[in-house]
């Protein structure tokens, strides 16, 4: 029910009436007969001037009245105005509207949402325009939403803007903000009606004119109602990459195993966006059996979203974490040294090669995962020692160094090395013993060979990690050291 409904008002004089009802009960004990009389005159006399009062108070607004509110829709302060404007809504009538017309021109967003709330309370046909003018133009999410309630309310017998008014809510269907998007739904439901509104798609799906037929899968897709599920089906071939582009959307809604075989046809799809969904789409599927087709486009498709796709539902099959480059790559080499201090703290220095194994673009920014025990980043260096810019960013929950870097062609490598520095690895055992304890993972590629060093700055050390941790001794005290071969990425 729409906020400006008049089926919400109530009679406010009906509890009243209640009252007089239950005073002229006849008495059942006939000695107090005349007193009963007596009271149930009194009651009468109260509810008499009560009445009087609520009338007093319900009575309409005076000329006087509207001519405030209207002038308070030029105060200085947001707040009255924006309050002058929904009490019009209420009180205003016809000579309100003008000045509620004017009023959708104002700076503040809350007054023009309170102005066309009023305007679709008042029934004020008369500024369709305006509104559908607010639909299409205004930044204001509020705003935009109310306007297509009242454009809803008003709009139904205007036949001559119907078209119109139904494209308009139709682009909006498809908007990012959710809320807008959700009121042109509804909007759509009530200027059309549910079952006119599913025939019109339907119809629409069959066209001969491709605009059309795209125009009515983005709809199904926006307002995904039970009566058109499956729609997608006969258009997953579609001639017009920007239908098969909307197909193809609609499995990614709710991916079933029955549409594998369509989204595997999909990653050789001429469109760059149908390629884009069915990647996606094979990710959320999580089939493993999708690794080698998704494997070919990461590494050779065209287009750099697509790649990412691919990547990305690689990652989500084989239970990597992290961000996805826009290839297939590995770490060649991952050399970790990490420095204890008497403080208690710790310096991670990690270099690392990365080989770029197929790819048809260069490589020209890294976001690398952090080992989630050193989220302090000092600095970024090539392999020359030349400092690089850098930020640290958040990504579900996980910390990436970004970094530009120069281009890294298909079959090239780079090395790189970051120190980042925490305390977190180190922890007291007594006066005399320290732990360290330390994670180096997540990474996001498969590591060719890895290196760790613990440098202790004195003392004995001994080892409680894996079976081939060795300790070295040196001049500064001893050295823990681990290596390993082809470790991928779920062992970090």
């Amino acid at each position: 029910m729409l906020p400006w409904n008049n089926s919400e008002m109530t009679d406010p004089l009906s509890p009243i009436g209640g009252v007089v009802g239950v005073s002229t009960l006849p008495s059942i004990v006939p000695m107090a007969q005349t007193s009963r009389r007596y009271a149930a005159l009194r009651w009468a006399f109260i509810v008499v001037v009560l009445s009087g009062a609520v009338l007093l108070s319900c009575a309409s607004p005076t000329s006087a009245d509207v001519n405030r509110l209207i002038a308070e829709l030029h105060a200085a302060h947001w707040q009255v105005r924006a309050s002058a404007a929904e009490a019009l809504g209420r009180q205003g009538g016809e000579r309100a509207i003008a000045a509620l017309r004017e009023a959708l021109a104002d700076g503040s967003p809350e007054v023009r949402t309170s102005a066309v709330m009023s305007l679709g309370r008042l029934g004020a046909r008369a500024a369709l325009d305006d509104i559908r003018a607010l639909i299409l133009d205004d930044k204001d999410r509020e705003v935009v939403v109310q306007s297509a309630f009242a454009l809803a309310a008003l709009a139904r017998e205007d036949v001559r803007g119907r078209q119109d008014d139904i494209n308009q809510l139709v682009d909006r269907v498809t908007d990012e903000r959710r809320d807008v998007a959700s009121a042109a739904r509804r909007s759509l439901f009530q200027l059309v009606g549910r079952d006119n509104l599913v025939t019109m798609i339907r119809q629409d799906l069959r066209n001969r004119s491709p605009q059309l037929r795209h125009r009515a899968g983005l709809i199904a897709n926006a307002v995904a109602l039970p009566e058109l599920a499956g729609w997608y089906k006969e258009l997953l071939g579609d001639q017009d990459p920007d239908v098969r582009s909307a197909a193809f959307e609609a499995i990614l809604r709710d991916p079933k195993p029955d549409d594998y075989a369509a989204l595997v046809m999909g990653l050789a799809n001429e469109s760059p966006t149908v390629r884009l969904v069915s990647a996606m789409g094979l990710g959320a599927l999580e089939d493993p059996e999708a690794v080698p087709a998704l494997m070919r486009t990461a590494g050779g498709d065209p287009d750099q979203d697509a790649r990412e796709a691919a990547t990305a539902a690689i990652a989500t099959i084989q239970g990597i974490r992290g961000s996805a480059l826009p290839a297939l790559w590995h770490f060649e080499r991952l050399d970790d040294r990490l420095a204890l201090d008497h403080n208690g703290g710790c310096t991670l220095t990690r270099t690392f090669t990365l080989v770029v194994d197929t790819a048809p673009d260069a490589i020209r920014e890294l976001r690398i995962l952090l080992p989630e025990s050193f989220p302090r980043v000092d600095s970024v260096a090539d392999a020359m020692g030349n400092p690089l810019g850098f930020e640290v960013a958040s990504e579900e929950w996980l910390r990436h160094v970004v970094f530009a870097v120069p281009p890294i062609a298909s079959g090239e490598s780079a090395t790189f090395t970051l120190v980042a520095r925490s305390t977190r690895p180190v922890s007291a055992l007594g006066a005399s013993e320290v732990l360290v304890a330390y994670a180096p993972g997540p990474v996001q590629a498969r590591v060719a060979a890895f290196h760790v060093e613990v440098a202790l700055p004195g003392g004995k050390a001994r080892g409680l990690g894996p079976a081939d941790l060795r300790l070295q001794p040196g001049p500064g005290g001893q050295t823990a050291i681990l290596d390993r071969m082809a470790v991928a990425p779920q062992d970090l």
